[in-house]
């Protein structure tokens, strides 16, 4: 298997943090998988996707900012997690119409559950007698399961809280090329320059 390394671990991890200074919190996560045939390329496909993306919050006047992560499970073969900034007005259209038109625009192709997508709720305090987490605690529980494949044996692995999530089984695919990422906008470099 091919570990994320701690380095980009840790880039994913403070994207998400600076996403919510800058005003843009990542509010929905969404899971592509991609039903690829050996040699496809997929980091292609994402491009795309990504692209579509900002076109569309670029549109409709609001920051584009995004973390992802790709793996290839056992059942899901290669698929992408993705985490964004969407603002409430806008959920609905994303969810309904036009992540599948971005999909089927990025890889030619469109099969029943290849897209499933859930918001991150913005709740600041937990609601009575419900079992909704804090906004806080659903981020970070997701943020966690994009990293979850961080090198095992790495000093970030041993503290980082993984306890708190489903376990998977210990069938991996490979992934060739990069693993994980983040939008410019809230990467090292805008950190950086902001700093």
């Amino acid at each position: 298997m091919h570990y994320l390394k701690p380095e980009y671990v840790e880039n994913i991890i403070n994207a998400v943090g600076y996403a919510e200074q800058i005003d843009a919190p990542l509010t929905a996560h969404f899971t592509v998988t991609w039903f690829a045939k050996p040699g496809e390329n997929i980091r292609g496909y994402q491009i795309k996707l990504f692209e579509r993306y900002k076109k569309w919050a670029r549109y409709h006047g609001f920051k584009a900012a995004y973390v992802w992560s790709l793996e290839n499970g056992s059942s899901l073969g290669l698929h992408t997690h993705i985490l964004l900034h969407v603002p409430k007005a806008y959920r609905h259209e994303l969810r309904r119409r036009m992540f599948k038109r971005w999909v089927i625009k990025a890889c030619g192709r469109w099969k029943d559950k290849m897209v499933r997508g859930r918001r991150i709720p913005r709740h600041l305090e937990p609601v009575p007698n419900e079992r909704r987490m804090t906004t806080l605690a659903d981020l970070e529980r997701r943020t966690l399961y994009l990293v979850k494949d961080v090198k095992p044996d790495s000093d970030l692995a041993a503290t980082l809280p993984f306890e708190r999530l489903r376990k998977r089984g210990d069938r991996y695919g490979h992934v060739d090329g990069k693993r994980c990422g983040t939008s410019r906008n809230i990467g090292a470099h805008a950190r950086a320059l902001a700093a």
